[in-house]
Order: structure tokens, then sequence, then C-alpha cells
């Protein structure tokens, strides 16, 4: 959660930026047209808006807890070339779940009839949540590992 904050403010200006400016493509892909297709008038925001939004919010604030869970959270000292690529893994996985995960919660939150700013807000930080169940675990037991010397020593 070290890089949540940075993660959510920079959706809720992207979202907003993003559907000011009239982004509309999608790839033909076929879970983007999944969600074309079940995308309905609950938000503003055009579904083009939505998914580039969580990618790229998802991005920045994957590369801010990377740097700060290894040193602060964490404490790590394991292999930085090794952690680097399993955290670019994690990385890849979490941002195309929340490309496809992210745009279906605002759709389902979107439907409670609040106001806009709301609906964005709670809708990211609920895909931050969700996504957080496989990122933590896997951080903390598999990416930034504490070695003790024996374990080097083997």
């Amino acid at each position: 959660m070290v890089g949540a904050p940075f993660e959510l403010v920079s959706y809720l200006m992207l979202g907003t930026w993003l559907t000011n400016a009239g982004v509309t493509f999608l790839p033909n892909f076929f879970l983007f047209d999944l969600i074309l297709r079940n995308a309905d008038q609950s938000t503003t925001h055009t579904p083009a808006a939505l998914v580039y939004a969580f990618i790229i919010s998802t991005m920045i604030g994957q590369a801010i807890t990377f740097v700060l869970s290894r040193k602060y959270a964490f404490r790590a000292n394991n292999n930085v070339a090794l952690a680097t690529f399993f955290t670019l893994v994690l990385i890849v996985v979490t941002i195309i779940a929340n490309g496809f995960v992210g745009p279906a919660i605002v759709m389902v939150v979107g439907r409670t009839g609040w106001r806009e700013g709301a609906v964005q807000a709670l809708s990211k930080l609920l895909s931050m949540l969700v996504s957080m169940a496989w990122r933590y675990p896997t951080a903390r037991f598999v990416i930034h590992r504490v070695v003790n010397k024996k374990q080097e020593e083997k």
C-alpha cells in the first residue's frame, strides 16, 4: 500500500484527462471487446479512458511501490537482479489484470447512483485491494526476502 496514494491520484487525474481528450480507441482484443459490450452509461468516462487510466496508474503505483517496499517496508537483502525480474513479472500480471478488472468494478459501482468522483475513487480503491491479495504475499515471501547468512553460504 506504500504506492497507493500515487496510484489513486494518478488514476483520478488520468480518467478525467483521457475522457476530456476524447480517447475512445481500444485495440481489437477479445477482453477489450467484452468490456465494450458490457459498458453502460453508469460513468461519464469512456471505457477506453477507464482501461488506459487503470493500466497507467497501476504502472506508476507499482514502480513507486517496488522502490519503497524493497528498502523500507521489507528491508530486503536478497539478489536485486532476481527481485527486479520477479517484480517486473508481477507488475505485468497486475497491470493486465487491472486493465480488465478495474473497468468492470467501475461499471458495478457506477450503478449505485453516487457522484462520479466517489464512483471513480471507490472503484480504484477496490481494484487496488483486489490486486493486493496476490501482490502482498508475492512481494513479501518471494520477491523481497531477507536472506540469512546461513542461507547465503548454502
